[in-house]
């Protein structure tokens, strides 16, 4: 429920926003004297996103340890941190045919920033947290997020991760979460 709640939020924020300083510059009125110009107060008219793309998430294969593809349709978002954010927001919400979900229902996607080539993503743990799923689990959740946000834009190379705002030395206590990750193409299986 909470993340249904926090994807609509997310959703009406990025559809007001989409349309701020997109809009075409607000009339003037002329005063009578050439140098002095009066901005007339229009609001900027909400354009509601209308293009669409096809993504791909990570998850859990039920086959046998490692990642399957499972293609999503979501609104392309012109803003990269916000479109890689929406699309993992997207993963949270878990697969929709017979694959398994990466993310421990305690552990939500924050924010998401960018720097060079590095995906920055910021998760919240909440504080009854149980540590699930040893270091497979683990192991599926890093690159489940990591696949999944790099394949949106291939021209980024890494990703690091954050807890509640700050470094992490684990997500969930396995393994080293300080270091940048790369897409791990190894872990990922075919239907």
């Amino acid at each position: 429920m909470n993340r249904l709640v926090l994807l609509t939020a997310l959703l009406t924020l990025l559809l007001a926003l989409s349309g701020c300083g997109k809009s075409a510059p607000p009339p003037t009125e002329k005063t009578g004297n050439e140098n002095s110009e009066k901005q007339a107060n229009v609001p900027p008219q909400p354009q509601l996103l209308t293009q669409t793309r096809i993504v791909s998430l990570y998850f859990g294969s039920p086959s046998q340890y490692g990642l399957t593809v499972e293609r999503r349709k979501v609104f392309d978002i012109p803003d990269k941190p916000s479109m890689i954010l929406q699309v993992l927001s997207t993963l949270e919400f878990g697969p929709r045919t017979k694959l398994f979900p990466t993310i421990p229902a305690t552990l939500s996607v924050h924010n998401v920033f960018t720097d060079g080539k590095t995906i920055f993503i910021d998760l919240h743990r909440e504080q009854n947290h149980a540590r699930i799923g040893g270091i497979e689990g683990e192991s599926l959740l890093i690159h489940s997020l990591v696949n999944t946000a790099l394949a949106v834009y291939p021209e980024f190379k890494r990703v690091r991760f954050l807890m509640n705002g700050a470094e992490t030395d684990s997500l969930l206590g396995h393994i080293d979460a300080t270091q940048s990750f790369i897409y791990n193409r190894k872990i990922v299986r075919r239907r």
